[in-house]
């Protein structure tokens, strides 16, 4: 029998009625396709109502419980379906929902967008986000995909909604953390760790710097701003064994600056533990260890003039030996007395020339450079310039062991940690005592680390420094490293002397410690890293003495007589042949004369009328490839690097030896020097 169908309205459903009860296959397939809702049978039983969670329940189960929300529209954009999911999203109830616009819950600003995805949704699948509004006028951000159903369908368009809520909160935490990241004064680099490319470069960076992100962003790190190689090497070795760096970092601007920063340098793992990349944030102190520098200086200058008297008394204990020698000599000393004068009178003027080199170089000083120290020499370099300035009352001893490790830092300021606390201790002592230098090998475990505030364990050398005088309380101990705090009478004292000793300790990566009993005496303990070296220490170098010469004829410039008397002398005995002059201008008509002649030049860099660099100039310019060797009694003459640049074969700092000016000239004179020296 041929099956004949009409359609109904029943509850708001489509319906269909098969006359015959082997339509069922067609009528499952109507179902699927979403052509009809429920399927009306006549049978001789009476009618029987099939609706989809009759016919079709595997397909209901699995949408109603999937983690997305699932709608159907009608052509116009109408809810006909939604499940349980996307109700819970819009935290509605499903029968509020079905008949709704969807338009209506899509955000105003949005609408726009989400026409284009349903015009393109019709004809062909599309995936765009959309925020919807929920009862509460939450916003609902969600991933919405788009897709046509069959044409025969009442439904036009099938959506699934996937909730992005937790991904847009995070994208929004990262985009606020990179606009802190860009906003931030501090300079912010990321560079990977096996290649050593800058991949992240803040505005920071730039302003410090000077390099664009476009500039820096894939350049190596070490290539663009490393001023000195050993500062990465060492920042990378601390980074792998630790995970962490913080210290000061030199580093090159893009105009060739130079900068001091306060690096924060964090390493950054995989999931396996294996490095990824390294965070650096690093704070511009370039200025700030200016000013600290200007403020040791004006401190060492301060303890100079304390310790002036006691220069001056030193001085003239050493030249009353000179004069009394020379007197007696003159008076014809023979056999061991003159030997015995002579060695006095050598011993004596080495003795003032370390007295003078020892207050030159601390009071000029050449702050920032670290090179390894020995630090026995420390103490051994304070005690004598403590036994020489302080109060013969005051007893002096020292104590330190053969194997004491060495410490990287700069001696100028370390000398000035160790004079800094001794005057303090000489002043603590009016009546005499006693004042004792002391280093030893020192282990900071964990548990002495934890119990000491700014100390890391490790190996570390210990620098003691203890008197007997009158003692600290404990109120006056837990102030005596603040910043012009002093116990001392007005005008004796600035309270600089151990604020500035604790920052450049804390600069060094140290700490201090102190222990004081009133009427006992007070120990301040200076704790350094220790550098651990496997090299065994050099062998003394055997005095070999320098060569002399073979007739070659040497000019000397100076404006002081007795200096070009004595260089004269000296080197006449020993085979060489010397006309001098008094300055520059007359070196230059001399040198004019005689320049095939003339094999080698000595002179003194300060001189009137003309100086020794204007006379090294000029004499370059008529004979570039004669050695030249100039003298100065100023380590630290500010055109030295002015003199270097136009290849002065060596420099002697006065007061020199016999040896070292005849080691000079032999060297300037060798095959290799003069080769170098064109």
């Amino acid at each position: 029998m041929k099956s004949a169908a009409r359609k109904t309205r029943q509850r708001g459903d489509e319906v269909i009625q098969w006359t015959h009860p082997d339509e069922a296959s067609e009528t499952l397939r109507a179902i699927r396709m979403g052509e009809v809702d429920a399927v009306l049978v006549q049978g001789g039983d009476g009618n029987s109502l099939f609706t989809l969670n009759g016919a079709d329940d595997p397909y209901r189960v699995l949408i109603e419980e999937m983690n997305q929300g699932a709608v159907t529209l009608s052509s116009d954009g109408s809810i006909l379906y939604c499940n349980r999911r996307f109700a819970a999203l819009l935290r509605m109830p499903l029968d509020k929902i079905v008949g709704f616009a969807f338009e209506s819950l899509v955000a105003p600003v949005e609408r726009a967008e989400f026409g284009r995805l349903l015009t393109i949704g019709r004809a062909a699948g599309i995936t765009g986000e959309i925020t919807l509004f929920s009862s509460d006028c939450s916003p609902v951000p969600l991933q919405l995909a788009l897709g046509p159903l069959p044409a025969k369908s009442a439904a036009k368009i099938c959506l699934i909604a996937t909730d992005i809520t937790q991904r847009k909160q995070m994208e929004q935490r990262l985009r606020e953390q990179a606009d802190i990241v860009e906003r931030a004064h501090d300079a912010v680099v990321v560079r990977d760790f096996t290649t050593d490319r800058i991949t992240i470069w803040n505005n920071g960076a730039e302003r410090l710097y000077g390099w664009s992100a476009e500039e820096a962003i894939g350049r190596p790190m070490s290539e663009l701003m490393f001023r000195e190689p050993n500062n990465r090497e060492a920042l990378l070795k601390q980074l792998v064994s630790s995970g962490e760096f913080h210290g000061e970092i030199k580093y090159r601007a893009k105009d060739g600056r130079g900068l001091i920063v306060d690096a924060r340098v964090t390493l950054i793992r995989n999931d396996d533990g294996t490095p990824r990349s390294v965070l650096g944030i690093n704070t511009d102190i370039t200025e700030q260890k200016k000013l600290e520098m200007q403020l040791m200086r004006a401190q060492r200058l301060e303890n100079i003039g304390t310790l002036a008297s006691g220069v001056a008394h030193d001085l003239n204990n050493i030249l009353t030996p000179i004069l009394i020698c020379a007197q007696s000599l003159r008076n014809g000393l023979n056999g061991e007395d003159r030997e015995s004068a002579l060695a006095l009178i050598e011993e004596s003027g080495q003795r003032g020339a370390r007295v003078v080199k020892q207050m030159l170089t601390f009071a000029r000083g050449v702050e920032g450079e670290r090179v390894s120290i020995q630090p026995s020499h420390l103490i051994h370099e304070m005690v004598d310039i403590a036994q020489r300035t302080f109060p013969k009352s005051v007893e002096i001893t020292s104590r330190c062991p053969e194997d004491l490790c060495s410490v990287k830092g700069d001696p100028t300021q370390l000398h000035q940690v160790l004079l800094n606390i001794s005057l303090n201790a000489r002043d603590a002592m009016p009546d005499g005592g006693n004042l004792v230098f002391a280093a030893e090998n020192f282990d900071v475990d964990e548990h002495y680390a934890a119990m000491t505030p700014e100390a890391t364990p490790g190996p570390h050398v210990l620098l003691q420094i203890s008197d007997t005088g009158g003692g600290m309380l404990r109120e006056t101990i837990d102030n005596i490293f603040d910043p012009f705090f002093t116990t001392k009478d007005l005008g004796k004292g600035t309270g600089l002397g151990l604020s500035t000793a604790l920052g450049i300790v804390k600069s060094h990566r140290g700490f201090i410690s102190v222990h004081s009993k009133v009427g006992k005496g007070t120990t301040f303990k200076i704790f350094l890293p220790a550098e651990v070296s496997d090299q065994s220490p050099l062998a003394p170098e055997t005095y070999v003495a320098p060569a002399g010469g073979n007739g070659e004829l040497v000019l000397v410039v100076d404006d002081e007589e007795n200096i070009l008397l004595v260089i004269k002398t000296v080197l006449e005995k020993h085979n060489y042949r010397v006309i001098s002059a008094s300055d520059g201008v007359e070196a230059i008509a001399l040198f004019a004369q005689q320049k095939q002649m003339i094999r080698v030049v000595l002179t003194d860099i300060a001189m009137p009328h003309m100086d020794g660099v204007a006379s090294v100039r000029a004499l370059r310019k008529m004979k570039p490839d004669i050695p030249i060797i100039a003298f100065t009694g100023d380590a630290h003459h500010a055109r030295l690097d002015e003199l270097r640049a136009m290849n002065v074969n060596d420099f002697l700092i006065k007061p020199f030896e016999t040896d070292d000016l005849l080691a000079a000239v032999h060297a300037s004179l060798s095959p290799v020097n003069e080769i170098d020296a064109k």
